[in-house]
């Protein structure tokens, strides 16, 4: 569109025909008027604000562009964790609103309906980042199918892992090892930490359903009180 073209439009408030610039709309006679009385000096535009008020104005601006867009994340208290944070948060919004949960959990399923291979993808890391994390969180679901007593955290196998030194309990292999229950979870055994051991997998998959003084006996080894339920034992012992 050329500068200055010109077009016919309705009217303007001031009674002016029709002939307008086509780029913004304005009306031609106005303009011309307008220009005329700045020639002339006699042009007064609309007031200025005061200097100390566009002072304010600039200033209000610039505080919000310098505020960060979109939902921020709350700060997190000090002498907790992030993840710490998140389900004392969960759990005050469970007891503030009886519907929280039953909504969660629907929004949670729509969420991975429609994004399937990126919560896939998601989960996938996180286990391969996590993942004494998440074999505590897998046992714990297993025990609560089987109704079992107690639960434990990755934390509690870190400490197991060097109450064995890294080992299995049964022979001494560093590699591919698995989190046992002494007692397994089918034949009444507990979630607690000191029902469990790290086992090689070769051990892990031949115990079975087997307790570990069965497993002793069947394999060879003297029946001894495991390590990792001895020293739990002395730790409650001392408290």
């Amino acid at each position: 569109m050329a500068r200055g073209e010109k077009m016919m439009g309705p009217p303007c408030k001031r009674g002016h025909n029709g002939l307008r610039y086509a780029a913004s709309g304005g009306c031609v006679e106005c303009a011309a008027e307008q220009h005329a009385m700045k020639r002339d000096g006699t042009f007064i535009g609309p007031p200025k604000p005061p200097i100390d008020q566009l002072r304010q104005q600039q200033a209000a601006h610039k505080a919000r562009l310098a505020k960060p867009r979109g939902r921020q994340p709350m700060p997190v208290p000090e002498g907790l964790t992030a993840q710490e944070f998140r389900n004392l948060r969960r759990r005050q919004q469970r007891a503030a609103d009886p519907t929280y949960r039953a909504r969660a959990t629907e929004y949670n399923r729509r969420h991975e309906t429609r994004n399937q291979d990126a919560v896939r993808e998601r989960k996938n890391a996180w286990y391969r980042a996590n993942p004494l994390t998440a074999n505590s969180q897998r046992q714990r679901r297993r025990g609560a199918e089987l109704q079992a007593d107690g639960f434990h955290t990755a934390r509690d196998l870190r400490f197991i892992l060097a109450i064995q030194r890294g080992r299995c309990a049964y022979c001494n292999a560093r590699k591919d090892l698995h989190v046992d229950h002494i007692i397994p979870l089918s034949r009444d055994g507990s979630n607690w930490p000191w029902n469990l051991q790290w086992l090689c997998g070769r051990h892990n998959t031949s115990k079975g359903s087997r307790t570990d003084a069965e497993y002793r006996a069947v394999i060879g080894l003297p029946v001894v009180t495991p390590a990792s339920t001895a020293v739990y034992l002395l730790l409650f012992a001392a408290v």
